[in-house]
């Protein structure tokens, strides 16, 4: 009985084993070794914990941005509206605070906020019936536009030291924003393995008419589902401005494409119902060691936009060549 027993976690921990390895998460961790390896070579200040450090700060923004993008992308919808959003929560939130609003509600209005944002995105797509991709670029152009006009092109400072000690304190030495994407990985990656509507965002995903037949309200889960992109979109607004102080209308210009990008290295397909969070999480590190990797070797931004635009074409050819691209 026993070595039957024996045998079978050894047959399933084989079976698991074989699909780690085929997986996308397998390659992300082998390609961020490579880089480590390459980046290391040319840059011995790389391979230090405070560098880490950096980098996992800088990633734990477009981290959480790219959880609440995965479950757009898993449906076979499209996302670039969020760091225009996170732009105009960050300098609403920093004039709200600077002019005597209680920290608890600037926390709140902004979250709020970002839904808004979401929620409308969604009502674009069910309601009016509008293409993911030309709804959130529109958004996109739109709330970055709300942005300067709140601001009138200016920086705002935050004055608030509650709300700074959110973003800038450290927990034995690892920053709290780090901290904060971890806790959103695990709600997130519950919620797409554990809960009814990650089940149905799978199957919207994979087919949307099946999915209909099955009694599954579609277009219910698709509102949903944008709306928990603003919702992390706010949360990265006002994450931005208590970290950086300053509420900036121009941050995350030129980055809308990442968090997209980081989805499509980790696996989740552009035509739906096919990926894992985990995949999710290293595509956004590949891409932040990279860029950090860049920046310590004093490569030129103009050639870390290249760079950044040849990723995302390889990314999308491979999501292609696995038979899964875009319907």
């Amino acid at each position: 009985m026993m070595n039957n027993s024996t045998e079978k976690f050894k047959g399933h921990m084989k079976n698991w084993f074989v699909e780690f390895v085929k997986g996308q998460t397998f390659t992300m961790i082998v390609v961020l070794i490579i880089l480590t390896i390459v980046f290391t070579s040319l840059n011995r200040n790389f391979l230090t914990i405070s560098n880490f450090l950096v980098i996992g700060q800088f990633m734990s923004l477009s981290g959480i941005l790219a959880c609440g993008c995965t479950l757009a992308v898993l449906m076979g919808g499209m996302e670039f509206s969020q760091w225009s959003t996170a732009a105009w929560v960050g300098v609403l939130a920093a004039t709200f605070s600077n002019n005597g609003m209680n920290d608890i509600l600037v926390i709140l209005i902004s979250i709020a906020i970002g839904a808004a944002v979401g929620f409308f995105n969604g009502f674009c797509v069910t309601k009016l019936r509008i293409l993911p991709i030309i709804t959130t670029m529109g958004s996109q152009m739109i709330v970055r536009g709300l942005a300067y006009i709140s601001t009138k092109g200016s920086i705002i400072t935050l004055k608030s030291p509650n709300l700074l000690a959110i973003g800038q304190s450290r927990i034995m030495g690892v920053p709290n924003l780090l901290l904060y994407y971890i806790v959103a990985f695990v709600i997130f990656a519950y919620v797409m393995k554990y809960t009814t509507l990650g089940r149905k965002l799978f199957a919207v995903g994979g087919n949307s008419y099946a999915s209909y037949l099955s009694g599954i309200n579609a277009d219910q889960v698709r509102m949903i589902a944008y709306l928990i992109c603003g919702l992390s979109s706010g949360i990265v607004g006002l994450l931005a401005v208590c970290m950086y102080g300053n509420g900036m209308p121009m941050i995350g210009q030129g980055a809308e494409f990442d968090v997209t990008t980081g989805v499509l290295l980790g696996g989740i397909s552009l035509a739906g119902g096919k990926g894992k969070l985990s995949g999710t999480v290293m595509g956004v590190m590949v891409l932040a060691v990279i860029t950090n990797g860049m920046a310590m070797l004093n490569i030129s931004s103009y050639y870390q936009l290249v760079v950044r635009g040849t990723i995302l074409i390889v990314a999308v050819f491979v999501d292609t060549l696995r038979g899964k691209g875009y319907r």
